[in-house]
């Protein structure tokens, strides 16, 4: 069986490990398309480099505002053009189906995966699994990796005639509980669907246990305003200015302009200077290690969170993880696991917290990875991931 994957990213993510996950472990011999953005130049980070011997890439004109704004360098004037957008939609919704027509007749493919961030996604994901029903009379899996969005007043229109065609064309797939509950934000949205966890490989190292008494924090993820980094950052300061310093921070990610200012300006006189590490862009394949050197995974998102892969990876090694209580990750973390949930909002909290683990002892470390690990091991492998996924289509 020829299987396809579409996606309309435009920078790498969690969603690109799952599919690499989901394409290495698949339990069938089957082959392996992905379409994928001409203006996604980071798919050369995660998926090339470790899908490269086992699938065809094809590459895409995708006519969205997005693309057009990547492909002429009109981020500066984006919000003028995404108003044009409004009426431009249905423009673009034409093309990219005329579009997908003609790639479908090229390549034959047999059943079709749809990876998106949050629900409805790109404005070319639509018309494309349209063009594959209609081509195979089969219905395409439809996967949402972030949080279904209420429908926008100001494309109601369109948004209300792609919720009733998907509703008809396409099998939703969510990552979590949370996010296939906010299905209800979505009312005119009415088909099957099913919830696959995210799958992390399992380590092909052993695992070491760090016995020296300075507590390593790691964030591993894209370091935006919006991951909550700064807020960490000042509330470990203000327990260094407390004599509170037996603790290391390591930031693993790909830093937006914006933080990286904030960061620079606010390091300048910090006593954090000298506590905190910074590796930029990690490859995929060396996230598990990297992680494994700590003690805790940092996850202090002040935004909804949906199935974090970090997370994932953490539990892969049996590191715990002390995470903002947003979204899905009281889904994820459980209770009574080893891992810690804080209040965003409250920085007091996260300080008592950080405190708490501080003086952890190596005994309660130790119990904690086997606690975490075995959660891995039963939940969230990429092998289980995968036959999940396979089962849908066969």
């Amino acid at each position: 069986m020829v299987i396809g994957i579409y996606i309309e990213s435009y920078e790498t993510g969690g969603v690109d490990s799952v599919i690499a996950n989901k394409i290495k472990y698949w339990p069938k011999n089957d082959k392996f398309i992905i379409f994928y953005n001409k203006e996604y130049r980071e798919i050369n980070k995660i998926l090339k480099p470790e899908l490269k011997d086992k699938v065809k890439f094809i590459k895409l004109n995708i006519y969205t505002i997005e693309s057009i704004c990547h492909r002429f360098k009109l981020n500066k004037i984006k919000i003028f053009i995404r108003l044009l957008g409004v009426v431009a939609k249905y423009f673009f919704f034409i093309i990219n189906f005329l579009n997908a027509i003609k790639i479908l007749n090229k390549n034959k493919i047999e059943s079709l995966f749809i990876h998106n961030g949050g629900y409805p996604g790109g404005l070319s994901t639509i018309p494309f699994a349209l063009a594959f029903y209609l081509k195979k009379n089969k219905k395409s899996k439809y996967v949402i990796h972030s949080l279904p969005l209420k429908i926008s007043y100001l494309n109601f229109f369109y948004e209300y005639l792609s919720d009733k065609l998907l509703s008809n064309f396409t099998q939703l797939i969510f990552v979590s509980k949370f996010s296939s509950a906010l299905m209800f934000t979505r009312r005119y949205l009415n088909c099957n669907y099913k919830i696959i966890f995210n799958g992390s490989r399992i380590p092909d190292f052993k695992i070491k246990i760090k016995k020296n008494s300075i507590t390593t924090f790691i964030y591993v993820g894209r370091i935006n305003r919006e991951k909550g980094i700064l807020f960490i950052l000042k509330n470990f300061e203000e327990l260094l200015k407390n004599k509170i310093n037996k603790f290391n921070i390591i930031l693993c990610g790909k830093i937006s302009n914006e933080v990286r200012i904030q960061m620079k300006y606010f390091l300048k006189n910090s006593l954090l200077k000298n506590k905190i590490k910074y590796y930029g862009f990690i490859k995929n394949k060396f996230v598990q290690k990297k992680i494994s050197n700590a003690d805790y995974l940092i996850l202090p998102s002040i935004q909804i969170e949906n199935l974090s892969m970090s997370v994932i990876e953490s539990f892969s090694v049996g590191v715990p993880v002390i995470a903002s209580n947003v979204g899905a990750i009281k889904e994820i973390c459980g209770k009574n696991n080893g891992n810690i949930l804080f209040n965003p909002e409250s920085s007091n909290d996260f300080r008592k917290k950080i405190i708490k683990i501080i003086n952890e002892d190596i005994k309660k470390r130790i119990y904690k990875k086997k606690i975490i690990n075995n959660i891995f091991l039963k939940k969230f492998t990429a092998t289980r991931m995968s036959k999940k996924y396979s089962f849908l289509i066969n």
